[in-house]
């Protein structure tokens, strides 16, 4: 599939792609419509939030300009250490005046199910109404295997119409819950973002829509998005993106 090599953008530095972050974080908070941002779990942000947290866009964003949501989330507690949210509370949003009501977790701790229900319907109260929630972006890692948010291959049902789904990560059955995709895909803007040398071969393999990636969400999400007509992007270092041209 052909797509506009300008919507890759390759950073010499995770800092460098920090600030990105932070600047497109500072603009959208100088709009006059509030913002709604679906964040990634997992390991990929926490450089991002204890980026913005030590730099002075602490204080320069508009913080109650912006609404942080969460793409999935484990079921666990908030304190547990595994939690998307207890990690962004801990590296970033503890840190920085932003109103309460701007942040808009799972709730892990409870049973799945009433998790599921209660998510759903703080998304239907909160985002634009439409046929499903809206976001003005959404940022998404990328697993070893291809999955993004708590999609994983095999199991994802991509025409699921409803607004967040229970997944269970394979090999361990790990718990979560997870937008869906039809949600990912209605966003206005999606960025998938990776860093790491091991995430080189898997970034390779989704961007160029390599046979073995066809069945991989991210590979999917990317294509579908793609053939759309809203922005899907990829924010990556030089290690992620090192094998990219080869």
């Amino acid at each position: 599939m052909d797509y506009d090599e300008s919507l890759i953008r390759v950073f010499g530095s995770s800092d460098q792609l920090a600030e990105e972050v932070a600047k497109e974080w500072l603009h959208l908070s100088q709009l006059d419509d509030v913002s709604h941002i679906a964040l990634s779990g997992g390991g990929t942000p926490k450089h991002i939030f204890g980026y913005i947290a030590h730099s002075d866009y602490a204080t320069r964003i508009g913080w109650q300009k912006l609404h942080f949501w969460w793409g999935d989330e484990r079921c666990v507690a908030a304190i547990d250490e595994q939690s998307n949210y207890g990690e962004a509370m801990r590296l970033l949003f503890s840190h920085v005046l932003i109103p309460a009501e701007n942040l808009h977790p799972i709730h892990g701790e409870l049973e799945a199910h009433q998790a599921l229900i209660d998510f759903k319907e703080e998304l239907a109260a909160c985002l634009p109404k439409a046929d499903l929630p809206v976001f003005d972006w959404i940022l998404l890692g990328l697993g070893s295997d291809g999955h993004t948010a708590s999609l994983f291959p095999g199991v994802t049902d991509y025409e699921c119409r409803q607004s967040a789904v229970i997944a269970s990560k394979p090999l361990t059955n790990q718990t979560r819950i997870s937008l869906s995709a039809q949600v990912i895909c209605a966003a206005k803007r999606v960025t998938f973002i990776a860093v790491g040398d091991d995430k080189s071969s898997v970034v390779k393999d989704v961007i160029n829509q390599e046979l073995e990636a066809k069945n991989y969400p991210a590979s999917i999400i990317f294509s579908r998005v793609l053939a759309s007509s809203r922005k899907v992007e990829w924010f990556l270092d030089d290690a992620s993106a090192r094998k990219l041209n080869k």
